[in-house]
């Protein structure tokens, strides 16, 4: 690591900005890594949060998991769930109450979040499409991806304001410019957060990587992991931003290099994609702008034709001597 960097990571952790975990989250993680935890055991600890437990049941009926038959116990609940699906609740919702009390007075949270939501709904696609068995830690990593803009804007406000004006003057990407104005990006930032938390090393080597999985080990689930998260986190910034063509060209060569993913790829990855992350956000309790539903089925066909084009001509060129490589997993 860079000592400038260094040095900027230890100004944060000492101004006090990184959110800390609920100490439900954490006991909830370490139970459902031990195999002698029973369903009843980690039901009774859920429900001393009645909040977390309320929003779990809620999830539980919701078609997100393909409820058809009402349940109403927290046990019968986490069975529909999952051990793992339970984590990947706990995780959420009490990480996005942490993340929501960084000092960072003029951060827009509505904006991260809808970014951050439709990230995390298009990874756990990708992941489904991909590698399966990491389809709870994407969706956990892609939803903390960027939890270092919040840090970063609550340490340096008026810095960080000036990064993100001229993010939206179009001026180069995220990453870039937080690297070129102050030394470090937010994945940086990211990685450290999750560490503080003590969260699996997984998804810290995950989020710290996920602008440039080459970094890992290719062998690697933190690489994998990270990879998903790269281009859920590119298509979001599509889906939100809007479409360009360095950034359909370079979704279009991520999914061709990483998944071997084609044109039938896309329906499955965009029909209705944010619908489910309006539901998701709402069974979160997280506040995210409305949207023209009409207008956005037609943005979606729309992205839909050009990235099956984009991927052909990109598989196309790989075919004849390009780069190319396979699935993730």
């Amino acid at each position: 690591m860079a000592d400038p960097e260094e040095q900027i990571l230890k100004t944060i952790e000492q101004a006090n900005s990184l959110p800390t975990v609920p100490a439900i989250a954490v006991a909830i993680l370490r139970m459902s890594h031990d195999p002698r935890t029973s369903i009843e055991k980690l039901a009774e600890t859920l429900e001393k949060d009645p909040a977390l437990a309320a929003k779990t049941l809620r999830f539980a009926n919701s078609s997100y998991y393909g409820a058809s038959q009402p349940i109403v116990s927290m046990p019968q609940a986490l069975v529909r769930i999952g051990i793992r699906g339970t984590r990947m609740l706990a995780l959420s919702f009490s990480l996005i109450g942490a993340c929501n009390k960084i000092g960072a007075t003029e951060f827009d949270f509505p904006a991260f979040w809808r970014r951050s939501l439709t990230t995390s709904v298009a990874a756990r696609r990708i992941a489904l499409c991909s590698v399966r068995h990491l389809a709870e830690p994407v969706f956990v990593g892609a939803l903390l991806s960027d939890i270092g803009c919040p840090v970063l804007a609550a340490t340096f406000p008026q810095q960080y304001r000036a990064i993100e004006k001229m993010l939206v003057s179009g001026q180069r990407n995220l990453a870039d410019l937080e690297s070129r104005l102050m030394g470090v990006d937010h994945a940086a930032v990211g990685k450290m957060v999750i560490e503080a938390w003590h969260l699996p090393g997984v998804l810290a080597e995950a989020v710290g990587a996920h602008h440039d999985p080459q970094r890992l080990d290719p062998e690697s689930e933190a690489f994998n992991v990270a990879a998903v998260i790269m281009a859920a986190s590119d298509l979001a910034d599509i889906v939100i931003r809007g479409t360009t063509q360095s950034r359909i060209k370079r979704l279009a060569t991520t999914f061709n290099e990483y998944f071997s993913f084609g044109g039938r790829h896309m329906d499955v990855l965009l029909k209705d994609l944010w619908p489910e992350t309006r539901s998701v956000a709402a069974m979160l309790d997280v506040p995210v702008p409305s949207v023209d539903q009409v207008q956005e089925a037609a943005k979606s066909e729309m992205l839909k034709l050009t990235l099956e084009q984009a991927t052909q001509r990109v598989a196309a060129g790989a075919a004849q001597g390009g780069p190319c490589g396979g699935e993730s997993g």
